[in-house]
């Protein structure tokens, strides 16, 4: 994670934080230098989701929830994962609910943990 990839999304995003841009501001908060935004970490963790699963069939998210228990710093080299924690046929959704429990970690340990609900399907 670079501080160029978190100014750019940041920017891309219209979040005009100075936690995402200004370094001297962000060395003078809690967090001591800049950290990434929230929907960046959280794009780039559902993104996994939706590249993996559409590789395999067509797919749809239905639901994702994330618990920020650290922030991503430039710098940070990040590990991601999901687990299938559930697979439920739903004959009114005409395809299959997959449960995901996931983590983003840092070299602190566990930064993110995220919650989601995929849509799997024969056809869109």
């Amino acid at each position: 994670m670079t501080r160029e990839d978190i100014a750019k999304f940041a920017g891309l995003c219209e979040d005009f934080n100075p936690l995402h841009h200004d370094e001297d501001y962000a060395r003078t908060t809690r967090f001591g230098s800049i950290i990434a935004a929230g929907p960046h970490i959280m794009s780039l963790f559902t993104s996994m989701v939706a590249t993996h699963f559409s590789e395999i069939t067509p797919m749809v998210g239905v639901d994702f929830s994330f618990s920020f228990l650290s922030a991503i710093r430039a710098g940070d080299t990040l590990r991601m994962h999901w687990t299938v924690s559930a697979l439920t046929p739903s004959e009114k959704m005409k395809g299959t609910l997959a449960q995901l429990e996931g983590e983003v970690r840092n070299a602190k340990g566990i930064a993110i943990k995220g919650k989601g609900l995929v849509l799997l399907m024969d056809k869109l």
